[in-house]
């Protein structure tokens, strides 16, 4: 999977669904990447979401994807697997006029407004051009976004915790099993 990337540095994910890619923007959005991954390798505390207490663990590995709405993004990176997760910490916005919501397979933080941003994270599944200003892409997928794709098909519900969004809780959550770093030189 990870055969001839060239060189950045890279996030390795492993799903339910089959493998994805992802290169990190560390030259464009430094410390939303860093924090990406610190938190991926357990080098980041973040809440435990039973006892609230500061933990170092790799958040990533075993998240489930909580939400999924098809033809435009699906959102993990929950330590409680729901959208309602709070971390302990923010990270400021790095917007980009370069980087645009102009594809599927960018990653990009989710916030809840200006400067929340902290461990929850989406991958697009098409163009979002109303995203633009709005959050910060630290990624995009290089290789599987096949697997991308097939995630966003996965069958979704109306979620009781957010009714708005209209069927976008998937029946049978997906699992990021691992998400591994790797640096190419």
């Amino acid at each position: 999977m990870s055969e001839n990337l060239s060189k950045g540095v890279y996030a390795l994910f492993e799903t339910s669904l089959g493998n994805f890619t992802a290169q990190l923007f560390l030259d464009k959005t430094p410390q939303t990447a860093q924090n990406f991954i610190d938190l991926a390798e357990g080098k980041k505390e973040h809440a435990d979401p039973e006892t609230g207490k500061m933990v170092a663990t790799r958040l990533f590995d075993g998240r489930k994807i909580f939400r999924i709405l098809d033809g435009f993004m699906f959102q993990t990176g929950s330590a409680n697997d729901t959208n309602m997760y709070r971390a302990g910490f923010s990270v400021p916005d790095e917007i980009c006029r370069d980087l645009t919501f102009t594809k599927a397979g960018l990653l990009a933080m989710a916030n809840a407004g200006p400067n929340t941003a902290s461990c929850q994270f989406f991958v697009t599944l098409g163009e979002a051009a109303f995203l633009n200003g709005g959050y910060t892409i630290f990624g995009e997928v290089v290789q599987g976004l096949d697997v991308v794709q097939k995630i966003g098909k996965v069958p979704t519900k109306v979620s009781p915790q957010n009714p708005r969004d209209g069927a976008s809780l998937p029946v049978e959550m997906p699992v990021i099993t691992k998400v591994a770093i790797q640096t190419v030189e």
